[in-house]
């Protein structure tokens, strides 16, 4: 699983490599349509951010992931 904390966006892979190519493509969508179709409400699309919780679990897991060699795989999000 993928998750941007960011614009709260989410993407399940079978492999981390998936689900990191599945994150990037879906982010770049997300921020074309947020500045073409839905420009309108662009400030509000590309400022969604993801509630404490989220950013708890990200960094609990960007912690962990410091003493592995490869990605960490976890299903917190």
């Amino acid at each position: 699983m993928g998750f941007c904390v960011d614009l709260t966006l989410a993407v399940q892979g079978e492999s981390y490599d998936e689900a990191v190519n599945k994150l990037n493509a879906v982010i770049a969508d997300y921020i074309n349509e947020a500045l073409t179709v839905d420009s309108k409400y662009k400030e509000q699309l590309l400022n969604r951010k993801a509630g404490l919780a989220e950013y708890i679990k990200y960094y609990y897991i960007a912690f962990l992931s410091r003493f592995k060699k490869e990605p960490l795989h976890c299903n917190l999000i």
